[in-house]
């Protein structure tokens, strides 16, 4: 499952596999960079594009939303 959390202009997307296989998730998002903050990673994403987010088998994503 995926939430977003909010708190001012802060905004972070956390997606979760419970499943035991790897999982994909796409993300009508306005942002142009995400940051991974579990997994040291950053996604930057073309004008217009979706982003397209991939979970490892029981594990999480949790991503600062960067405008």
């Amino acid at each position: 499952f995926v939430f977003e959390r909010r708190y001012g202009e802060e905004s972070v997307i956390v997606a979760v596999n419970a499943a035991d296989a790897s999982s994909s998730v796409e993300l009508p998002l306005y942002a142009r960079k995400l940051s991974d903050l579990l997994n040291n990673e950053s996604l930057v994403l073309d004008a217009g594009e979706k982003a397209v987010l991939s979970v490892p088998p029981c594990w999480l994503r949790v991503l600062r939303v960067n405008a």
